[in-house]
């Protein structure tokens, strides 16, 4: 048995509302209400002063979910393995899939430096781009071609 469910019922056999029970702890009626609902925990005091006014000891009240906790970590443990694998998984897909793409576009970039390359020569010889002579710069040329310009 869970301590919310441990905490309503010794509650309830003392004859205790939410609110008296709240009042004797010094917390509110809904902090009792989130223990029985097992949305949150009472903290270390908290539980001295309930097992003081159940009559019980702490360990008594906490052993029903010592198994329940057990659980909780085994599980856990299981999602945590499962997560491990996934992502080394995906890591092994991503490191595969990079080392393919750059194999291949290190080949498909190689092409397009040499064909860039060649384009470049193209407009300088054409006279399309500036084009440095020792100290001066002669302008690009807009217009006909240059006779000196090889075909395409």
């Amino acid at each position: 048995m869970d301590i919310g469910n441990q905490i309503k019922e010794r509650r309830q056999r003392l004859g205790l509302s939410q609110e008296e029970l709240a009042q004797r702890l010094y917390v509110t009626r809904v902090t009792i209400s989130h223990w029985e609902t097992s949305k949150t925990l009472p903290d270390v005091q908290s539980m001295l002063l309930l097992a003081n006014l159940f009559g019980t000891t702490i360990d008594e009240m906490v052993r029903g979910d010592v198994d329940e906790m057990r659980e909780m970590v085994e599980k856990g443990e299981q999602q945590r393995k499962a997560f491990a694998i996934a992502l080394g998984a995906v890591e092994v897909t991503v490191i595969a899939g990079a080392l393919g793409r750059t194999r291949c576009h290190s080949q498909r970039h190689d092409g397009q430096l040499r064909h860039a390359a060649q384009v470049d020569r193209r407009r300088e010889c054409c006279g399309l781009v500036p084009r440095v002579l020792g100290d001066r710069v002669e302008p690009p040329r807009v217009g006909a071609a240059s006779p000196r310009c090889p075909a395409p």
